[in-house]
């Protein structure tokens, strides 16, 4: 664990992310079962009658094939393309013919305005330091009257240990950040939003392979962001 002040992430987090998939996490080693927070998601596409849907930085592929399942087409996107192969084999093995894998990056998106009816990004936004930018692009791909469902780290999530800074940059240049309810709140408190819902979500992980050889109680804010209508 190191200080937070630079980190290989910002030059190249593709090259990162597919070490921590290929080096450090074995197949399915961040959980075979969705994330808990992935229910709002598949209600609101229920809520929309949504037609497509995005899970930005889907990693290996955990949440897409309960979110293949409440919507007909679905796109999963990682900046890893590790990530997208284990997501890739995840999906052939369940069956799921109605999702689209493809590279792309949270911060940069090449999807064009108003895309999709749903967009998903879980376990991403405290992996980032520009938080802002790309909630920015969550909402600009997602269509006029549509669901943001993304979340953050709580301040007493446990990965954070006993570190007493709210960000660390652990031992793989992985960075971390830690929000209260306050500024987890303020991320989303932007132009082009109509509401906002907070949930406190907690739940134990699985251990990660060799990345993190234990379970872990997760703690995480999750952020329901309603894009104004026309």
């Amino acid at each position: 664990m190191t200080s937070a002040s630079t980190s290989p992430y910002e030059s190249d987090p593709s090259a990162v992310w597919d070490h921590v998939y290929e080096e450090l996490a074995a197949d399915a080693a961040w959980g075979v079962r969705s994330l808990p927070a992935l229910k709002f998601a598949v209600a609101a596409s229920a809520e929309a009658v949504a037609t497509r849907a995005l899970d930005c930085a889907c990693g290996d592929g955990r949440n897409l094939t309960d979110l293949a399942r409440a919507v007909p087409f679905v796109v999963g996107t990682d900046v890893s393309s590790v990530a997208l192969a284990r997501a890739a084999a995840r999906l052939g093995a369940t069956g799921v013919c109605n999702a689209l894998l493809m590279r792309d990056d949270i911060l940069a998106s090449n999807f064009l305005d108003d895309t999709f009816d749903v967009v998903v990004a879980l376990e991403v936004l405290s992996h980032l330091r520009d938080v802002p930018r790309a909630i920015d692009e969550l909402i600009r791909v997602c269509r006029p009257g549509g669901t943001v469902i993304a979340d953050v780290f709580a301040t007493t999530d446990g990965t954070r240990g006993d570190h007493a800074g709210l960000d660390y940059i652990d031992d793989q240049g992985v960075y971390f950040r830690y929000y209260d309810l306050r500024e987890a709140t303020r991320l989303c408190a932007v132009s082009k939003v109509s509401s906002i819902q907070v949930h406190q979500v907690t739940w134990t992980d699985p251990p990660h392979g060799k990345y993190r050889p234990y379970e872990h109680v997760h703690e995480t804010w999750c952020l329901l962001v309603r894009k104004v209508a026309f």
